[in-house]
């Protein structure tokens, strides 16, 4: 019994003994612990749904977390890996604006924008932009100099000019130009710049954004609408095909129309693009109580949109709005007798709301019209000096139609001064897009000549 107990008590003082030896695990030892564990998760899972998880609670950690990031993603040798370190450190400056970050953490930032990897160079650069520190300004502009490749710089410049842009607030008209630009990055760069923004323009940018055909730019909105209205998503998932999120979309857009804000007419513009029905019909429904002249182009458009309840709401807002004169517009009726009476319509508008027009966006509503239609509105826009109107232009000289090719190149004289571009409407059809860039390489070189709306670059 009592070497029993001899036993026991020895190794009690040993444990003892050994408990002395050892160190407490510190706080910051613990977290660094938790973030590598689920920085392995994030790592390892193949799909971004999978990760989001691991994700939120590296996120959660908050700026303490920026420090064993830094770490962490100077050891991940794969581009996946380091790019999803990089999302979750993009997250934690957003979630934390006012933060400031060790000049140690900063270094290994301002390394990654010389990473081998173009997309790594891009997400270093985008978290970047997220600080506000004078030294991190220095710094990029003076990494960016000395990036080799010109376009590379542009698109990396614009980048950090959204954030920085997205820290005092978007302008609706900046806003809408960048979400329907044509590279992913950018659109991805609009949305991951608009958290806590519950302006009208941020709105329908975020919802332009969860149509977008770029599956990562869905996601990017989707994770600033769940910061906004702390929803669970309403099941709409970005990996989904379009057919799959239409439902989630329509409660989305019910949620924004309860937001207390006013959209302008090129809010309306974006949404009647998206290709959800009930979407374009709610906005054809809104409009009935514009008075603005600006609003009939949408409504125009509406007119011509394949769903024919989207075309009877359309109609039902012109009546609402005492414009009865439809000219015997029938929803129902065969596309060939609609549109007659759609060129009847916009041409009574075109005659009768003349001032208000003029700043108008009309490249939405040229794509959706017939030749007639087109012709109508190329005829209206001669001697309007807009970038829209331009870019009417430069589409309107592709078109299959001579006779708008040749509407086109009178409208191409006037809006020039006369000048010859040398653009021939008569070319064979495969000699079309050739043509047709002697008209867009005169809108780059001119473009600070424009006033009004301002809509992208047409593309090669």
């Amino acid at each position: 019994m009592a070497c029993r107990f001899f036993k026991s008590y020895r190794w009690l003082v040993t444990g003892f003994c050994l408990c002395s030896w050892v160190k407490p695990v510190s706080a910051e030892s613990n977290l660094a612990n938790q973030i590598h564990a689920d920085v392995i998760q994030i790592c390892s899972n193949v799909s971004m749904m999978d990760v989001r998880r691991p994700l939120e609670r590296i996120v959660a950690k908050g700026l303490p977390a920026l420090k064993i990031l830094s770490g962490e993603i100077k050891k991940a040798e794969k581009r996946t890996c380091k790019l999803r370190i990089l999302k979750a450190i993009s997250l934690i400056l957003a979630n934390n604006p006012n933060g400031k970050v060790s000049s140690k953490t900063l270094q290994e930032f301002m390394k990654l924008t010389k990473d081998e990897e173009f997309l790594v160079r891009y997400w270093s650069v985008k978290i970047l932009g997220a600080m506000t520190d004078k030294e991190v300004a220095t710094q990029v502009v003076a990494t960016l100099k000395e990036v080799a490749e010109k376009d590379e710089a542009k698109l990396i410049l614009r980048v950090q000019a959204l954030y920085s842009i997205g820290k005092t607030g978007f302008g609706d008209k900046e806003l809408l130009k960048q979400i329907e630009d044509s590279n992913h990055l950018i659109r991805e760069a609009v949305c991951d710049s608009l958290i806590g923004y519950r302006t009208a323009a941020a709105i329908v940018a975020l919802y332009r954004g969860m149509l977008d055909k770029d599956v990562r730019v869905r996601l990017a909105a989707l994770d600033i609408i769940r910061n906004l209205n702390n929803e669970n998503g309403l099941g709409y998932n970005p990996q989904f095909p379009i057919e799959g999120r239409i439902k989630p979309l329509e409660k989305w857009f019910q949620w924004f129309q309860s937001q207390d804000v006013t959209y302008h007419p090129d809010h309306m513009t974006i949404l009647m693009a998206a290709p959800v029905t009930s979407v374009r019909v709610a906005v054809c429904t809104s409009l009935r109580d514009a008075k603005t002249a600006r609003t009939l182009p949408c409504l125009i458009r509406g007119l011509s949109d394949p769903e024919e309840a989207v075309r009877q709401a359309s109609l039902d807002s012109f009546a609402e709005m005492n414009l009865d004169k439809t000219f015997g517009y029938n929803a129902g009726a065969p596309e060939e007798e609609r549109q007659t009476a759609v060129i009847k319509v916009l041409d009574w508008i075109i005659a009768t709301k003349t001032d208000g027009l003029k700043q108008t966006d009309w490249l939405p509503v040229f794509n959706v019209l017939n030749d007639a239609g087109k012709i109508k509105i190329l005829q209206y826009l001669k001697g309007i000096k807009t970038r829209s109107a331009a870019l009417i232009i430069y589409w309107a000289a592709r078109a299959p139609m001579l006779d708008v090719r040749n509407t086109a190149l009178e409208a191409l004289k006037a809006l020039t001064g006369g000048k010859d571009l040398s653009y021939n409407p008569k070319a064979p059809e495969q000699e079309l897009p050739i043509e047709a860039q002697k008209i867009s390489d005169w809108i780059r070189e001119h473009k600070s000549e424009f006033g009004g709306s301002e809509k992208k670059k047409p593309s090669k």
